[in-house]
């Protein structure tokens, strides 16, 4: 319930934290990559996440006046926690980082500062702060691993 729980989040402000895990498309990764998960693949196979008008984009993601970016900085200045796997091409792990790095300019507006490298790396890490994000061997699917990551993060963050 990646993409349910980033919506919730923009929607409530009682929601002091948000993790995100393995989201993919229409949750944190970026549209505009066209990379896994597609709008097109969301409106045949997972109709109800999106809005009628997301039509408009089907096969032209590029021409989209806006990214999940936005979603993402929604939850600002709250802890922001985007979980991905290695294997999950799917939901996209590059795409959902790269969401989380252009968010943090909002964060900075609030005062929060974040350390996420530019760069992406394929290989299993761990970035932690108010964004926080984890890269995990293996498949799309929430682990003992992930919660340990969260768990360890989560608390330092200030709720």
């Amino acid at each position: 319930m990646g993409k349910a729980a980033l919506w919730a989040t923009a929607h409530d402000p009682r929601i002091a934290a948000v993790v995100s895990n393995n989201s993919g498309c229409s949750g944190a990764a970026l549209h505009r990559r066209m990379f896994g998960e597609r709008i097109h693949h969301i409106l045949k196979n997972f109709p109800h996440w999106l809005c009628p008008q997301a039509r408009i984009y089907r096969f032209r993601e590029q021409e989209m006046p806006f990214d999940q970016h936005y979603l993402l900085a929604l939850a600002a200045p709250r802890p922001l926690y985007i979980a991905s796997a290695l294997e999950d091409g799917w939901a996209d792990p590059k795409g959902e980082y790269l969401s989380l790095h252009a968010v943090q300019p909002v964060y900075q507006l609030y005062g929060v500062q974040s350390a996420l490298p530019a760069d992406f790396t394929w290989a299993p890490c761990t970035f932690h702060g108010r964004l926080s994000y984890h890269l995990r061997p293996g498949a799309h699917d929430i682990l003992d691993e992930d919660w340990q990551r969260i768990l360890q993060v989560l608390p330092n963050c200030q709720c």
